[in-house]
């Protein structure tokens, strides 16, 4: 009876921000979709297979720099949270993402003397946009990192789904009175998520002033969480190069063999393929990451880091089962429903949308399966799989672009994804083994 009424009475309070989760992903998947209509109608396909190029810096930014200081941002709070630590987690963060600024710029300065002495001088126009708008987005996503962390879950949403029709609303504007680009399209989207940003810190001072920030801690040294920071986030990092590689490889190889036009038709049935495991993923995760980390506290109580994996190997299965059923829907048929989104000149070989909900999904599941590692904070065991997922994942793209065009790439996408997913199946059993063998040991 007391187990019935606790389960009842946590069902009661999480389902009002279930609520509230799921109708911010609803209307920021109204957003994202018609936003993608907005820009096949806009924009030639060459010119969106320029802007889907473009898009590979802030996927730079996104893999190899801010992107592992967000994961320590979520990663972090419970803890901090718990002894009173606040001050000293944001002090460490504001300091991880200042040196990560600084290594953007560094990067973005020598890709733009790179682009110079080789004479590729026209991609220097969009060259600032680019990094303006990776720096912009991915600060944007860390301050929603933070609040879903602190379990903040209605004011996530609610930024998730005013932002996207707030982006979409200032390209619009700006398509009645000017011409619109790549570069357009890229500088309206950074002014979206910047005055997204002034909401999401104001709200961000509140949710820490109620959960204790300023209050007094047991140590006002930032030194040793700074360093248990850098040590979580250096694996993400090392990996961040080769799976920024095979993020971008597709984009690149198809613009070498194939040309911008084909680009352009690629990455608008990739994001159609991509987008229903992606959204079903980030509602998962929007809801649960929080729970997952507060349940594995620190990593250390080993009944703790159980009951959080548990809960993560669920999620992968109900990620892999969404995967078999969107994919028999596509291949029923569905692919030319989902095809509609796009303009009618994108629409030609709408059959590759089932092969990328398959990998999109495979994809998905593994990045899900890994928080298994990130539970007990051994990140570098996941330097092996992405890796070499990525490299071999990058060297089949390459081929499959030169030899089979945009379904060449496609089903080296496919390939890519699964050889990473059992990959990670594969190290987690194994981690788990050796961890039964060492308490039947013990």
């Amino acid at each position: 009876m007391g187990i019935s009424w606790i389960m009842n009475h946590r069902l009661t309070r999480i389902m009002p921000e279930v609520f509230f989760v799921i109708f911010g992903q609803v209307v920021a998947a109204g957003g994202n979709l018609f936003g993608i209509r907005v820009l096949t109608t806009l924009l030639q396909p060459a010119a969106y297979g320029e802007y889907a190029l473009a898009l590979t810096g802030a996927v730079l930014a996104q893999q190899l720099i801010l992107g592992p200081i967000g994961t320590a941002c979520e990663r972090y709070f419970a803890p901090a949270a718990e002894n009173h630590e606040l001050g000293i987690y944001i002090r460490s963060i504001l300091k991880l993402f200042a040196g990560g600024t600084l290594a953007l710029i560094a990067i973005s300065v020598g890709l733009g003397a790179s682009l110079w002495a080789t004479g590729h001088r026209s991609w220097l126009a969009i060259l600032a946009p680019a990094f303006a708008y990776a720096w912009i987005a991915s600060s944007s996503s860390m301050l929603d990192g933070i609040q879903n962390a602190a379990r903040q879950r209605v004011i996530v949403a609610a930024h998730q789904g005013s932002g996207a029709w707030l982006r979409l609303g200032i390209l619009l504007t700006l398509a009645r009175f000017m011409y619109i680009d790549s570069k357009v399209v890229l500088w309206s989207f950074a002014a979206g998520y910047l005055l997204l940003i002034g909401s999401q810190l104001f709200f961000l001072a509140r949710t820490l002033r109620r959960r204790g920030y300023g209050s007094p801690a047991r140590s006002s040294w930032t030194a040793p969480m700074l360093k248990s920071m850098c040590r979580y986030t250096w694996p993400f990092s090392a990996w961040g190069v080769f799976t920024w590689v095979q993020a971008s490889s597709d984009r690149w190889s198809l613009g070498a063999f194939a040309g911008l036009n084909q680009v352009g038709l690629y990455q608008s049935l990739y994001q159609i393929g991509y987008y229903p495991i992606s959204i079903l993923t980030q509602f998962l995760l929007q809801v649960c990451t929080p729970i997952i980390f507060q349940r594995a506290g620190s990593g250390a109580d080993p009944t703790r880091r159980i009951s959080a994996q548990r809960l993560n190997n669920t999620l992968t299965r109900i990620v892999l089962l969404a995967t078999a059923m969107g994919a028999i829907f596509s291949a029923l048929g569905g692919h030319q429903i989902l095809a509609l989104i796009l303009a009618p000149a994108y629409r030609s070989r709408s059959g590759l949308i089932t092969v990328f909900i398959l990998a999109s999904g495979c994809f998905a599941a593994g990045q899900i399966k890994s928080l298994n590692f990130m539970t007990s904070f051994a990140t570098h065991r996941l330097i092996a799989p992405k890796v070499g997922s990525a490299v071999i994942g990058s060297g089949l793209i390459v081929a499959g672009a030169a030899y089979g065009g945009a379904n060449g790439v496609a089903a080296a996408q496919l390939a890519f994804s699964a050889i990473y997913l059992t990959w990670i199946f594969y190290l987690d059993r194994k981690t788990m083994a050796a961890r039964s063998a060492v308490a039947e040991a013990a």
